[in-house]
């Protein structure tokens, strides 16, 4: 069974594709140092490989509206190894994704 959900109250971080890419550990890092995120006003936070981005979902519309203006647009990270990346912050609320349950009864 798949169903369409939007994403809410979400931004979308982008790596840069074909550098580095940075652990996990390391963009904690960048978004406590560099974006000054408060931990207690994310909901969750979802890596996605494929796509080289991360995914910041905040616990209501004022988190998401007070750091999509403050975010939106160009940054970068700089890795432990030295390397720096630039990152694309956007909405990611306009994006559909569909989600697939398997294995539970009808």
């Amino acid at each position: 069974m798949a169903t369409k959900v939007n994403r809410v109250n979400t931004l979308k971080a982008c790596f840069e594709m074909g550098k580095t890419r940075p652990t996990a550990m390391e963009i904690h890092q960048w978004m406590e140092e560099k974006l000054h995120i408060v931990e207690s006003e994310l909901l969750t936070l979802q890596l996605v490989g494929k796509l080289n981005a991360v995914y910041m979902k905040f616990i209501n519309i004022v988190c998401y509206e007070k750091y999509l203006r403050l975010l939106a647009g160009k940054s970068n990270i700089t890795l432990l190894n030295g390397d720096i990346t630039s990152v694309t912050i956007s909405p990611a609320d306009m994006e559909t994704v569909s989600v697939r349950v398997l294995n539970i009864p009808p």
